[in-house]
């Protein structure tokens, strides 16, 4: 903040960065519709250096309404989200065989798809939605 809140997007990993002026102080406060963080925020004073491993630990809010979603391809599950429900998500895999499943864990309805990326059949997006 810098007089007005500053937004940052996780990317699918959870990784996420922003610059601040050198002597910066404030408070890192992660949200989601699905999820509860501990710590719930990060402050910090006098930023003279870049912080790294600044680590968040997620855990499924259950009463959230989200589909708790777990991605299998060949057997292996590849990701986990929440999707909040009326949302979508969009995740890019590299495939090299099947079968892809996509399921919701705590019983939620979604709507998936799959599809490759151009003319590349090594990667394939997949957009989750998940239903109201």
């Amino acid at each position: 903040m810098d007089g007005t809140p500053k937004t940052v997007t996780a990317d699918g990993s959870g990784d996420y960065s922003f610059n601040v002026p050198v002597g910066w102080s404030g408070v890192v406060t992660p949200s989601h519709p699905c999820y509860t963080f501990s710590p719930a925020s990060n402050p910090y004073t006098n930023v003279t250096t870049d912080q790294t491993n600044q680590n968040y630990n997620t855990i499924f809010n259950t009463a959230s309404r989200c589909a708790n979603v777990d991605v299998t391809i060949g057997g292996n599950l590849v990701g986990s989200y929440g999707v909040a429900s009326g949302a979508e998500r969009r995740e890019y895999y590299a495939v090299s065989g099947g079968p892809v499943v996509v399921e919701s864990i705590n019983d939620l309805n979604l709507v998936s798809a799959i599809s490759p990326i151009g003319n590349n059949l090594n990667i394939w997006k997949l957009l989750i939605s998940a239903l109201e």
